[in-house]
């Protein structure tokens, strides 16, 4: 979603507007990010940049074996 991400125009700092989702295959997901910079004045010079994100599901929960204990 678009809206998913924010770039403060003083910083630069790029930051999420919300919990990212991981529901890709195998619990990763991809955003592409277009960022499109001028310098404001008329015939203005424009840059544009691609930020490739990826995120991964980490497993972060303990272990639980459910049924007989192993010996």
């Amino acid at each position: 979603k678009p809206d998913n991400f924010s770039l403060d125009p003083v910083t630069g700092v790029l930051s999420t507007q919300s919990i990212l989702e991981r529901d890709g295959q195998f619990g990763v997901s991809q955003y592409t990010i277009i960022l499109q910079a001028s310098d404001g004045v008329v015939n203005s010079h424009v840059i544009n940049r691609t930020i490739y994100l990826v995120v991964r599901d980490v497993n972060d929960n303990t272990p639980r074996f459910l049924g007989v204990p192993l010996p």
